[in-house]
């Protein structure tokens, strides 16, 4: 087997060793010029701004007699967890061939998961009267000491019952 003098890899292994190199950097600068996010050669998006001072969230509120209170936690609305649910709630912007089922219709199938969760004993919440849908605003706080007092609360959406 022939090596190259000093590297002590033969002509084969450092052939591969290259091409594998000039594949991954070949790959990232393809990921840098098509828009879209293909792993593990992504732009990370996520770095790739500036943070501003605030952040905002969608969530769903299950309305019973006594009040209301946030399904922020998988069990009231599983399969979906907390990230889709916002996310689902998101505004987009028309695609052709996408339909997007109204946010009232959406907030149906959100009740009728928590529901069904109810029935089978997957929580223990209280029967809802409604739901409503919040767009809530948090000022950034790095000790999260305002998790529970968002700045601003805004209704979205609201369903009752029966409606």
């Amino acid at each position: 087997m022939a090596t190259q003098a000093g590297s002590g890899l033969s002509v084969g292994r450092r052939v591969a060793v290259n091409g594998f190199i000039a594949f991954l950097v070949g790959m990232q600068l393809l990921e840098v010029v098509r828009p879209g996010e293909r792993w593990p050669f992504a732009p990370y998006a996520m770095y790739a701004s500036e943070h501003r001072a605030d952040i905002t969230w969608r969530r769903v509120y299950g309305v019973t007699a006594a009040g209301e209170f946030p399904l922020d936690q998988e069990r009231y609305h599983s399969p979906l967890d907390v990230w889709r649910l916002s996310f689902s709630f998101a505004p987009r912007p028309p695609r052709r061939g996408l339909i997007i089922p109204p946010t009232a219709d959406m907030l149906r199938v959100v009740g009728r998961l928590y529901e069904r969760g109810r029935a089978e004993g997957r929580h223990h919440g209280p029967p809802l009267t409604g739901l409503r849908l919040y767009q809530i605003t948090w000022e950034l706080d790095p000790k999260l000491a305002n998790r529970e007092r968002p700045t601003r609360m805004v209704l979205l959406a609201e369903v009752q019952n029966g409606e």
